[in-house]
């Protein structure tokens, strides 16, 4: 049985999962405004923080160390490496 609609059902379910988070917020905002009530201070701060434009502060900066001065290295006579050879 072939499908009649030629598969634009799978675009509708894309359509109606983002309509369905952001319809509630958008009767929710109307209605507050029909009755005469002023938005949650939260949502009306989120509106003007997006849009303000505040600085971010500066990251610390990296430092360079100073360069270690090279300690002289023991003479080995047993031809042995050891840990402290490698560092």
């Amino acid at each position: 049985m072939e499908d009649p609609t030629g598969g634009l059902w799978i675009y509708l379910i894309f359509l109606l999962i983002p309509l369905s988070r952001i319809l509630p917020r958008i009767l929710r905002k109307y209605r507050r405004k029909n009755a005469g009530l002023e938005p949650e201070p939260a949502e009306k701060h989120h509106d003007r923080q997006f849009f303000t434009s505040k600085r971010m502060p500066e990251p610390p900066r990296f430092r360079e160390e100073p360069p270690q001065e090279p300690q002289p290295k023991p003479d080995k006579k047993d031809g042995w490496v050891g840990k402290d050879d490698f560092k």
